[in-house]
């Protein structure tokens, strides 16, 4: 496995926070006794929901970001491998080959399955964990459910650090939007802290802004591109507490009216990468036999997992970790896509779930 990029720790007030890419050299703190102070809390959330990694002191499981059960310490032992601990020092994450549980803390750093790297995309606030022993990932599943997998068949999570002195920020994940086309607004929220929030943002694509009282963007993106937007809150305390999150958003261009779009911008495949054509002036739904052309390079297409996420938010899987040992996708795919309207914007959705080699999306078309 290619070495991990390395999440790097701030402090907010009295807490650390890991944002994406832990700097080399600086530590967590180590445990504290139960009946001491706790200075230094964290909740690990499923990227963009409130559901948070949960422990029962023996049993780990997901649930509502917020009780003590949700509280993490995380704790560097080398440059790139940490350890997860509950938030009283005494139990740590501990990773079997599909199953995680919780094992005392006392054989650290004996046990290399308390050993964890974070995978981290770069300029994130958001990462995925692996384990030392396995090199796999910790999942979390729609039931509620965490466990280890390799990522075959099933999406790798994303992890998000919320900062127990800071404000926690839920925002909307990825947005794509058409140029000279007012967005419908898109807002964030905070579950803690005092009000009245104040809210900024940077990175916005030119025409969208942020309303300082509410969170909310809105306004009519004036440039195609990509950008990356942070979007911070603080609140009324004294001292002022703050918070902030991440997300990628993309502005296409104006679509040619018809049933078919193509995009041919080079777009390097990371842990999650969507490339986006809007369809305009189609009309009903698309078609039972539309044609998705798709051009990939990478080294390890079996390293792969390509879906078609239509208009409608229905994701169809047209690659899945398939074709061992074979380089790149030049391919036509047909498929039944009349289960959603044919008007609105479209998504390649590609993930790279094996460290080591670098791809790209080439372009891609659409003939619905």
């Amino acid at each position: 496995m290619k070495k991990p990029g390395i999440l790097s720790l701030r402090r907010i007030g009295t807490a650390i926070t890991a944002m994406a890419a832990l700097a080399g050299g600086l530590a967590a703190p180590a445990p504290t006794a139960a009946d001491s102070t706790i200075a230094y809390v964290s909740y690990l959330r499923v990227l963009d929901t409130d559901q948070c990694l949960a422990y029962s002191g023996t049993e780990v499981a997901l649930a509502t970001c917020g009780s003590d059960g949700t509280k993490w310490r995380f704790n560097q032992v080398t440059n790139a491998d940490y350890r997860l601990q509950t938030y009283d020092g005494f139990q740590c994450l501990e990773a079997a080959y599909t199953d995680v549980y919780l094992h005392g803390c006392g054989d650290w750093p004996a046990r290399p399955a308390m050993k964890w790297h974070i995978v981290a995309a770069a300029g994130r606030s958001w990462a995925s964990i692996s384990n030392y022993e396995t090199g796999r990932y910790l999942h979390a599943d729609y039931e509620g459910g965490v466990h280890m997998t390799g990522g075959r068949n099933v999406d790798v999570t994303d992890w998000e650090w919320v900062p127990a002195g800071g404000l926690e920020v839920r925002g909307p994940g990825m947005q794509a939007d058409v140029v000279g086309t007012a967005i419908s607004p898109v807002s964030h929220t905070t579950a803690d802290g005092k009000s009245p929030y104040t809210w900024t943002a940077t990175g916005l694509p030119p025409g969208l802004s942020i309303k300082a009282t509410t969170g909310t963007i809105s306004g009519t993106p004036t440039e195609v591109g990509s950008f990356t937007v942070r979007v911070t809150v603080n609140d009324s305390t004294n001292p002022k507490r703050s918070g902030s999150t991440s997300y990628d958003w993309t502005v296409v261009p104006v679509p040619e009216p018809g049933c078919s779009g193509a995009n041919g911008t080079d777009i390097p495949i990371t842990a999650m990468t969507e490339s986006y054509i809007a369809i305009n002036g189609c009309g009903g739904n698309a078609s039972t036999t539309a044609t998705v052309t798709v051009d990939i390079v990478h080294p390890r297409i079996s390293d792969l997992e390509v879906w078609l996420v239509s208009a409608s938010g229905r994701a169809i899987a047209l690659h899945y970790r398939t074709a061992s040992g074979l380089p790149d996708i030049h391919k036509t795919f047909t498929e039944n896509l009349s289960f959603s309207v044919a008007d609105g914007t479209w998504k390649l959705r590609a993930r790279d779930l094996v460290t080591g080699s670098e791809g790209r999306i080439d372009g891609w078309s659409l003939r619905l």
